[in-house]
This record gives C-alpha cells, sequence and structure tokens, in this order.
C-alpha cells in the first residue's frame, strides 16, 4: 500500500490538531479536546519539574566537513515527501541513521529546522531526526527550535506550519535524555512559550512521562480526530 511520505502525515496531523484548538471559542487550550475524559483532571497546570541540568551540545570540531551529510540529507528528505510503498522500512532506516549522527551534525540539523528557506519536508525530517537520535545532547537543540518565535505571515496555512513544527520539536523532547531531563526541558517550554496550543503540548508531553497511562499527544491527536470524523458522519 503506498502511503504519503511520514513527514507529510505528521503536519498533516498536528495542522488539524491546531485548527481545531483555533475553531475551540470556549476555552483557549485543547487539553479537553484531546485528553480523554478519565484522565484529564490528572493533567497538571504548569507543572514543577525536577530541575535537572540539561546537558549541553559538545563544541563543533574547527573546520569539520559536513558536505556528505548535507548531500544524503537533501535525497532523503526530497524522499519523504514521495508517495512511499514501505513507510516502516523508510522509518527504520531513518531512525537508524539518526542515531549515528555526531553532535555537529545534529547542530546542522537544528539549524535546518530554523531555516525559513527551506522546504517543509526539510525542516520536518530534521526536528524528526533530532528526536529519533536519541542523544541527550538533542535536548537542548529541539528546546531552542520550540522556544523560537513563530513569525507572523499573511498565509494562515503558513503560520501554522510554523506552530506544528515547534509542536514536533516539543514531542521529540520528550524523545531524549533522561525523563529528568526532558520534564525540565519541557517545563521551560511550557512556561516561556507565548503560544498557548505549544505551552499546552508541553504540558501534555509532561503528563504522558508522568502518567504512563495518558497517551503520548499525538496519539491524543489521533483519537481526538477519529472522533470527530465519526461524530460528523
Amino acid at each position: 500500500m503506498r502511503t504519503l511520505g511520514f513527514t507529510s502525515l505528521i503536519l498533516g496531523l498536528v495542522l488539524a490538531a491546531y485548527s481545531l484548538s483555533k475553531q475551540d471559542k470556549h476555552q483557549d487550550k485543547v487539553t479537553q479536546l484531546v485528553i480523554p475524559a478519565s484522565a484529564v483532571t490528572q493533567v497538571p497546570t504548569k507543572p514543577k519539574a525536577p530541575s535537572a541540568p540539561v546537558a549541553q551540545p559538545i563544541p563543533q570540531a574547527a573546520g569539520q566537513d559536513l558536505s556528505e551529510f548535507r548531500k544524503r540529507f537533501a535525497r532523503e528528505s526530497e524522499a519523504v515527501g514521495q508517495l512511499d510503498d514501505t513507510p516502516e522500512a523508510t522509518e527504520a532506516h531513518l531512525r537508524s541513521w539518526a542515531q549515528s549522527l555526531a553532535v555537529a551534525e545534529l547542530r546542522d540539523l537544528q539549524q535546518k529546522a530554523l531555516n525559513a528557506e527551506a522546504s517543509g519536508d526539510e525542516r520536518f525530517l530534521a526536528v524528526q531526526m533530532l528526536g529519533w537520535s536519541g542523544k541527550a545532547e538533542a535536548l537542548p537543540l529541539l528546546e531552542e527550535v520550540a522556544l523560537a518565535p513563530v513569525p507572523n505571515s499573511p498565509e494562515s496555512r503558513t503560520q501554522s506550519a510554523e506552530v506544528a513544527l515547534r509542536a514536533l520539536a516539543i514531542e521529540s523532547a520528550g524523545q531524549v535524555g533522561s525523563v529528568e531531563q526532558r520534564l525540565s526541558s519541557l517545563n521551560r517550554v511550557a512556561n516561556q512559550v507565548s503560544n498557548s496550543f505549544l505551552s499546552d503540548r508541553s504540558q501534555r508531553a509532561m503528563a504522558h512521562l508522568t502518567h504512563p497511562e495518558i497517551a503520548e499527544p499525538a496519539t491524543q491527536d489521533q483519537q481526538a480526530l477519529t472522533k470527530l470524523l465519526n461524530k460528523n458522519h
């Protein structure tokens, strides 16, 4: 079965969740929309995370050549935007590559993610691979992406895509480093980010880490959208 590339699927899912949150006129956040009713009371508001130190990136070696890495990344990002016969195999292949990356390459991914001139596939894949790397050094890089100001744009879809990119960075930050480091980073994002959707996203990512029975944000989105689609049919 051929499916859209997974970066397109991720973007579509988060964009839909963000759109639903903007349509909700009775609350500023989407907690009640995406978290099952039985779990809502377990989600803390602006929870205090342990003050564990966040791992800092290792300084890049002077003159390190990233040309081959950048060429391969360009090929891979172009491929993930296409129809894919084996999306699971593609993801496994990219996860394996991400786990082998050096810190300088992780930093290069972060710069790609923050580059508004890069394609959507490049930017989303860059964030996804930072999370897939599993390296604690990626955590502050993801935090910086999540906290980067959302640029104003006359195009609502462009602005929504920028929010979705940061939402993915938040979810990816929940995958790297120790649990204490993740909670500390996500708590900073929740308290410092100005966008209510992203603040809520951070709080729900923390809720999943501290209460594993609560689904992670992406799963919550899928459940809420499925419920909404069933309701409208």
